[in-house]
């Protein structure tokens, strides 16, 4: 490697995107870290996601991006075709080879972070939104859920912040009384009815920013919130559970990754519900971030 190539490692979700760089093997002093908003290539295009992953790589680096080495996990790049295409997107707009930019799906990272480079286990991520991949011992990779917040993304912010917004609008039309009723007035401003219609569809208020209240609620004892959450945690276990059968030989281990997931109640409860599912697998915490899982792929790239 050259004291002046510069790796970059970017791992880029759905809420936010992290970058680590620096250059050579022994570089002086501390890597540079950035953070950005967040991307899906589903949703923005190829176009509007490479805006962005190089903007935040500009914000690092200036103009000074020469002999570069990226490697980045992005969210809805999962079929070849998209991380094709983003790959060319990206190194056309770097003015570098494309062989020197690596596009993986995010989840690639979040396994490389838990169980190194190509190890074999499961990973199942609740952020904004969710998936579950099993990587067998042959390094292959096997998915369920992930289908978005139209067609799934059960157990994620996503998905619960919109499950509490229903029961919401449930107790205003006389439904279960919940205590997101009061959280949305007092802290998502939706005090009555035409509140809560213009927030989600006047000012489109992602339900994913409810999500933290549901949380908040299930925890201080309210029996609506915490059906929500256990609903939510057993169906993305159970996605998980699928994932690993169709996968067949995987390591009986699995990591937790995504915003959801730092929050210990909602932690404890997807925990509960994979333990219900998959007998005698073993929780480990990943050993890196998957940003800096996403900077030794680029390394190697050297």
């Amino acid at each position: 490697m050259s004291s002046r190539t510069l790796s970059v490692g970017i791992d880029s979700g759905g809420s936010r995107s992290r970058l680590l760089a620096a250059r050579g093997e022994a570089p002086d002093g501390t890597p540079i870290r950035v953070d950005g908003p967040g991307t899906n290539a589903r949703i923005l295009g190829t176009d509007g996601t490479a805006d962005v992953l190089v903007a935040l790589l500009r914000e690092a680096v200036g103009d000074d991006a020469s002999d570069v080495r990226l490697a980045a996990g992005v969210a809805g790049a999962g079929r070849p075709d998209d991380r094709t295409a983003l790959r060319e997107a990206i190194a056309a707009r770097l003015g570098c080879p494309p062989s020197h930019v690596q596009v993986v799906a995010d989840a690639d990272l979040a396994l490389d972070a838990a169980f190194g480079h190509d190890g074999g286990g499961l990973v199942v991520i609740s952020g904004t939104g969710s998936i579950a991949y099993a990587r067998d011992e042959a390094g292959i990779l096997y998915r369920a859920g992930g289908w978005g917040r139209l067609l799934g993304d059960e157990g994620s912010g996503y998905h619960l912040g919109l499950r509490g917004l229903q029961a919401v609008a449930d107790a205003l039309d006389g439904g279960p009384p919940t205590a997101l009723r009061t959280l949305a007035a007092t802290t998502w401003d939706a005090p009555d009815a035409a509140a809560l219609l213009a927030s989600v569809y006047d000012r489109a208020r992602s339900p994913a920013t409810f999500a933290p209240l549901v949380l908040e609620a299930a925890w201080t004892g309210d029996p609506v919130a915490q059906s929500l959450v256990k609903d939510g945690a057993e169906a993305l276990a159970l996605r998980a559970s699928w994932a690993v059968e169709r996968a067949g030989r995987v390591p009986r281990r699995y990591a937790l990754v995504g915003g959801m997931t730092e929050h210990e109640g909602y932690r404890t409860a997807l925990v509960q519900a994979i333990a219900s599912v998959l007998t005698g697998w073993t929780p480990v915490r990943a050993a890196v971030e998957p940003v800096e899982a996403a900077f030794l792929r680029a390394r190697r790239m050297a």
